[in-house]
Protein backbone atom coordinates (compact mmCIF):
# COMPACT_ATOMS: atom_id res chain seq x y z
CA UNK A 1 0.00 0.00 0.00
CA UNK A 2 1.25 3.51 -0.77
CA UNK A 3 0.65 6.73 1.14
CA UNK A 4 1.44 9.89 -0.84
CA UNK A 5 1.65 13.50 0.24
CA UNK A 6 2.47 12.89 3.91
CA UNK A 7 5.18 15.37 4.92
CA UNK A 8 8.50 13.96 6.11
CA UNK A 9 9.45 14.58 9.71
CA UNK A 10 12.81 14.13 11.41
CA UNK A 11 12.96 10.89 13.41
CA UNK A 12 9.59 9.75 12.01
CA UNK A 13 8.27 6.22 12.41
CA UNK A 14 6.46 5.12 9.23
CA UNK A 15 4.63 2.37 11.14
CA UNK A 16 3.14 5.02 13.44
CA UNK A 17 2.11 7.07 10.42
CA UNK A 18 0.29 4.05 8.94
CA UNK A 19 -1.60 3.56 12.22
CA UNK A 20 -2.61 7.24 12.20
CA UNK A 21 -3.80 7.11 8.58
CA UNK A 22 -5.85 3.98 9.34
CA UNK A 23 -7.46 5.68 12.36
CA UNK A 24 -8.27 8.69 10.18
CA UNK A 25 -10.28 6.48 7.80
CA UNK A 26 -11.92 4.57 10.66
CA UNK A 27 -9.87 1.35 10.63
CA UNK A 28 -8.35 -0.02 13.83
CA UNK A 29 -4.76 -0.99 12.99
CA UNK A 30 -2.24 -2.54 15.35
CA UNK A 31 1.44 -1.99 14.58
CA UNK A 32 1.99 -5.74 14.96
CA UNK A 33 0.26 -6.50 11.63
CA UNK A 34 2.58 -4.23 9.66
CA UNK A 35 5.26 -6.38 8.06
CA UNK A 36 7.45 -3.54 6.81
CA UNK A 37 7.23 0.15 6.00
CA UNK A 38 9.55 2.84 4.69
CA UNK A 39 9.78 5.85 2.42
CA UNK A 40 10.78 5.35 -1.19
CA UNK A 41 13.89 7.18 -2.37
CA UNK A 42 13.23 10.02 -4.76
CA UNK A 43 15.16 10.31 -8.00
CA UNK A 44 14.09 13.85 -8.86
CA UNK A 45 12.46 15.67 -5.97
CA UNK A 46 12.55 19.28 -7.11
CA UNK A 47 10.11 22.13 -7.49
CA UNK A 48 7.79 21.87 -10.47
CA UNK A 49 5.75 24.35 -12.51
CA UNK A 50 2.19 23.73 -13.64
CA UNK A 51 0.65 24.82 -16.94
CA UNK A 52 -0.36 28.18 -15.48
CA UNK A 53 3.22 28.94 -14.41
CA UNK A 54 2.63 28.39 -10.69
CA UNK A 55 5.65 26.91 -8.91
CA UNK A 56 4.95 24.02 -6.52
CA UNK A 57 7.24 22.67 -3.79
CA UNK A 58 8.74 19.19 -4.09
CA UNK A 59 6.48 16.32 -3.07
CA UNK A 60 7.41 14.34 0.03
CA UNK A 61 8.65 10.78 -0.62
CA UNK A 62 5.94 8.13 -0.81
CA UNK A 63 5.53 5.74 2.13
CA UNK A 64 4.98 2.08 1.32
CA UNK A 65 3.50 -0.41 3.77
CA UNK A 66 3.28 -4.17 3.62
CA UNK A 67 0.84 -5.89 5.96
CA UNK A 68 0.96 -9.39 7.40
CA UNK A 69 -2.67 -9.94 6.33
CA UNK A 70 -4.14 -8.83 3.00
CA UNK A 71 -7.63 -8.19 4.44
CA UNK A 72 -6.24 -5.25 6.42
CA UNK A 73 -5.01 -3.61 3.22
CA UNK A 74 -8.45 -4.12 1.68
CA UNK A 75 -10.12 -2.42 4.69
CA UNK A 76 -7.92 0.67 4.41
Amino acid sequence: MEFKGIPSLPEENTNDLAVQVAQFVGVELDEGIISTSHRLPTANNSEWTDQKGKIHPPSPPTIIEQFVRRDIKDEI
